[in-house]
């Protein structure tokens, strides 16, 4: 599992649906805005696609269903309701600023990864060491390294991973 940086973002899609999707993620009430790729690999992925607005959010993670990340989620989706004249009442602020793109970063061999990166929201450079690879023995199996300097939004926080697994998500400068 993941530990992740409150976020919401949209897909970069080439259609009407990605100007009204970004208004809907500037207003959900969090204040990392986060531009994801286009694609239809996922749920989110397909509906921007097919030109119907959409936003993604991620919330802390972990596998937990924390009372503050509900919260969020409510906030959210009420402000949504109220900025499309569902509900009566002003929609949270606008949130100004630039959307973030991300990048992955991917795991390059099978073991317990043991991370460097203390906090979501650490900054590093391109090439830091983001963490180990170890196997049960804590022999070194692979270095993980930030292939892009900016912030880190997602971190694993679960140890064993395999090769290609999601090791982190940081926010490119």
């Amino acid at each position: 599992e993941c530990e992740y940086a409150p976020m919401v973002g949209y897909r970069a899609v080439d259609n009407p649906a990605r100007a009204l999707s970004d208004r809907a993620a500037r207003h959900f009430g969090i204040g990392r805005l986060w531009e994801l790729p286009p694609g239809a690999v996922t749920f989110n992925g397909a509906v921007a696609g097919a030109g119907i607005p959409t936003v993604g959010t991620e919330v802390t993670g972990l596998g937990g269903l924390r009372p503050e990340d509900v919260a969020l989620y409510e906030r959210g989706l009420l402000s949504l309701a109220r900025l499309w004249g569902i509900l009566p009442g002003q929609p949270e602020p606008a949130v100004t600023g630039p959307a973030r793109r991300t990048t992955q970063v991917i795991a390059a061999g099978s073991g317990l990864f043991r991370s460097a990166v203390q906090r979501i929201g650490e900054r590093v450079e391109a090439g830091e060491r983001l963490g180990d690879i170890v196997d049960p023995f804590g022999r070194a199996v692979a270095e993980v390294v930030a292939p892009a300097a900016g912030e880190v939004w997602a971190l694993r926080r679960f140890g064993t991973v395999w090769a290609g697994d999601y090791v982190a998500l940081i926010a490119v400068d």
